[in-house]
């Protein structure tokens, strides 16, 4: 089911390096959203040397082209791979490339006569794996041409790579082709079953002016019943036009949207921007100039700024523009949540907490697990003192009382527990929709081996189920010392990227906070605090209805009365007095002004309402209460 109300996002331009810094976890791909990879081509020296230079980059990418194609002016040594490779090896995508005539040159050889050539050179890229420390999950193969000969890959073949990867305990590595044009071979292949994801490799004009049919072929990829379930990754090496590699591979990003549109185009998983040099000349660094507030046509910058204005590019803030496009002014998009739905700002039980706060309609609990220790509620000195859900202020505002002695106000995983769960269920028994948007909480970990890494995910329930969410190794801010209730990390999740976030009426869902990574070794203090978790929504709210449980009634107006006031917002109670009983009559007729005699002693009300701010309030005050009762 599709709404009108929808979550808005707001421009905040970071300032310097260390906001940006902070709002990592929040710009961390969610579970449906284009994914930024890099590639690695002629990387320079200074890249293993300057690893700070471009570390929020390497922090932020999904994926990674291996590939050590030396670069002539400033080479990286092996040392130097190693170390660049090290940087993005947390990664969850990497690929490797390789050309058929990788496989032998000698063009008699085809079929099951290169089998024993295609072994070889399987177990030659596991190799340079572990020659080099990297792991790899996604093997791009394709046709090429050198020496003047032309070597393609068979059917024949594919299936045979594909069988020793499977025989040798490497089911998870994935193919991927490499499509340059529209051919019927290109179709055939990107169509096989054998293949799992397709690779278009072309320079930023090739996509903007459709260059050997680059976009036709996108737009078949993506709507073709063979290929609808299959990613989509598009390596950009180059402008090729009077722009710089940056604008013009934004501007690729501006134009899809406009073609493959955005719920289902710009915002889906599926497509994946992948900027890659094949020249020398092309810098990898700065990631930022100016102090962190301008991006710059470099490598990294560019990635960078692909990955922060997510939201810009899929049309979650507007339509963006070639100016967007344009800019190196580093804006990132923040999303402003909708209502806070459910809360657990206090906790009354440490295995059973009930929600603290909750919307009309909306009921809410949690559950947790643990692995070694059980959770307590009796250590105030984790609780957070913040006010916030996460990076949502609210309202309300969450429980500040926090300290040494406190009760009641946070939850603890204690003495370095290897991990446990919380599991969060909401249900709507409410009248309308939620579009849930967001879920928020505090944490932070006393001292170091605590269960610092977590995972967020929908585990059951009427939206869309799955991970939304997986952090890195101990992302979760450590404290040494003395405890402080201020140094919570503030985490916020999007929801808006799941294909259905809609909790319809009578539907529920159940989040599940999976913490992991603590030491287990006992040693006490090594504690994990949670605190402030919160969900909100986007609620289909009827103009008029000011108390939001669904209805516009004479409590609405007590409701306008104290909260609202204004002219526009009487103008919406009157209008919507009644619904929803009165929606199906709206179908079928205009929806009149609701009957004198149902509303003419309220809005006596109104007018003896006005006279009496008179005296506090002056002439204003009365001449626009005197117009809206009129």
């Amino acid at each position: 089911m599709k709404h009108i109300c929808k979550a808005k996002y707001d421009l905040v331009k970071k300032q310097n390096f260390i906001v940006a810094m902070l709002l990592v976890g929040l710009l961390a791909t969610p579970s449906f959203a284009y994914e930024v990879w890099m590639g690695t081509h002629l990387a320079q020296s200074s890249m293993a040397n300057n690893l700070d230079d471009w570390a929020l980059t390497a922090s932020l990418l999904d994926g990674v082209n291996i590939n050590r194609a030396p670069n002539n002016t400033d080479p990286a040594s092996n040392n130097d791979w190693r170390t660049i490779f090290g940087q993005v090896s947390h990664v969850n995508n990497t690929l490797i490339p390789l050309p058929r005539s990788g496989v032998t040159r000698d063009t008699s050889q085809i079929n099951e006569l290169a089998f024993d050539e295609i072994e070889e050179e399987m177990q030659h890229q596991f190799d340079l794996a572990d020659t080099y420390n990297y792991d790899f999950d996604h093997l791009m193969f394709y046709d090429n041409a050198t020496g003047g000969n032309s070597y393609s890959w068979t059917e024949t073949e594919v299936q045979h790579m594909r069988s020793w990867l499977d025989t040798n305990g490497h089911q998870d590595i994935s193919l991927m082709w490499n499509a340059r044009n529209f051919s019927q071979a290109n179709q055939n292949w990107s169509a096989n079953s054998l293949v799992d994801h397709v690779m278009i490799e072309g320079s930023a004009d090739d996509f903007l002016n459709n260059s050997n049919n680059k976009s036709t072929l996108l737009n078949w990829l993506w709507t073709n019943p063979n290929t609808i379930d299959k990613d989509v990754i598009l390596q950009i090496p180059r402008s090729e036009n009077s722009m710089t590699q940056y604008a013009s591979t934004r501007r690729v990003a501006v134009k899809l949207g406009q073609e493959l549109g955005y719920e289902n185009g710009m915002q889906s998983d599926r497509l994946v921007f992948l900027p890659v040099t094949y020249n020398d000349n092309y810098d990898y660094l700065p990631e930022t100039t100016s102090n962190g507030t301008s991006y710059t046509d470099s490598l990294t910058s560019l990635a960078l700024s692909l990955i922060e204005q997510r939201p810009l590019f899929e049309g979650r803030s507007g339509i963006p523009t070639n100016a967007d496009a344009d800019s190196f002014v580093r804006e990132v998009i923040v999303p402003t949540y909708g209502t806070l739905i459910a809360g657990w700002d206090t906790w009354d039980s440490a295995t059973n907490p009930s929600a603290s706060v909750l919307a009309p309609g909306v009921t809410g609990s949690a559950v947790t697990t643990t692995e070694q220790q059980a959770w307590n509620i009796v250590d105030g000195r984790g609780a957070s003192a913040d006010g916030t859900w996460g990076t949502f202020a609210g309202p309300p505002t969450a429980s500040t009382v926090a300290g040494e002695g406190v009760q009641n106000e946070n939850l603890e995983l204690p003495n370095a527990t290897t991990g446990g769960t919380i599991t969060f269920t909401i249900t709507n028994n409410g009248t309308s929709d939620l579009d849930l948007d967001g879920f928020h909480f505090d944490a932070y970990a006393f001292r170091p081996k605590a269960a610092r890494a977590y995972e967020l995910s929908v585990s059951s329930g009427a939206i869309t189920n799955g991970v939304i969410y997986t952090s890195t190794d101990d992302e979760i801010t450590s404290v040494a010392g003395a405890w402080d209730n201020s140094a919570h990390d503030d985490i916020s999740h999007s929801l808006l990227g799941l294909a259905d976030h809609t909790l319809e009426v009578g539907g529920s869902v159940d989040f599940l906070l999976a913490f992991s990574s603590g030491d287990g070794d006992g040693s006490g203090g090594h504690d994990l605090w949670i605190d402030n978790v919160a969900i909100t929504a986007v609620v289909d709210v009827i103009p008029g209805d000011f108390d939001h449980d669904g209805d516009v009634d004479g409590a609405d107006f007590l409701a306008w009365q104290r909260n609202d006031g204004t002219p526009a917002g009487l103008a919406a109670w009157q209008n919507n007095y009644g619904a929803p009983a009165m929606l199906s009559e709206m179908e079928s007729a205009s929806l009149a002004v609701p009957e004198p005699s149902s509303v003419t002693f309220l809005l006596l009300s109104v007018a003896a309402w006005c006279r009496s701010r008179k005296h506090n309030s002056g002439n204003r005050r009365f001449n626009l209460c005197f117009s809206a009762a009129y």
